[in-house]
C-alpha cells in the first residue's frame, strides 16, 4: 500500500481507489478541514462571536431536525451563568449565592486578560 501510494496525490490516491470501488476519503489537518466549503455549505462549522477574539469558528449543528433546530451559540464567560443557574434553577437566594462568592465556592474572576494573541 505504502508503495503504491508513495507517487500519488491525495486526490489522485482517491480517485485510483474510486476506480477499483474502495470507498476513501481524505482526512483533513484541523487547518484543511476550516477551509474546506463543504461542512460550512451544511452548517457543520458556524462561525460565532467571541467575546476575547471577536470571532471563531465552531461545530454547528451536525443533526438537523425539522421540528427543533439546533442552535450554535458564543461559549460562555467564567461564572456567567452562576445566579441563573444557582438562584432561578436552583432556588438558592441573593444572600445564599453571596455568601459563595466570598467564600470563593463560586466566582466570576477569570485571567482572559492574560491569554496570549
Amino acid at each position: 500500500m505504502r508503495a503504491l501510494m508513495a507517487g500519488m496525490t491525495m486526490k489522485e490516491a482517491i480517485a485510483h481507489f474510486t476506480r477499483h470501488d474502495v470507498v476513501a476519503a481524505p482526512v483533513n489537518t484541523i487547518s484543511q478541514a476550516a477551509r474546506d466549503p463543504h461542512p460550512w455549505e451544511r452548517r457543520a462549522m458556524v462561525e460565532v462571536p467571541d467575546f476575547l477574539a471577536g470571532s471563531i469558528a465552531v461545530s454547528g449543528d451536525f443533526w438537523h431536525f425539522g421540528r427543533t433546530p439546533a442552535i450554535v451559540g458564543s461559549t460562555p464567560k467564567v461564572g456567567e451563568h452562576n445566579e441563573e443557574v444557582l438562584g432561578d434553577l436552583l432556588g438558592y437566594s441573593k444572600d445564599e449565592i453571596a455568601d459563595l462568592y466570598a467564600k470563593e465556592v463560586i466566582g466570576n474572576w477569570d485571567h482572559y486578560d492574560t491569554v496570549p494573541g
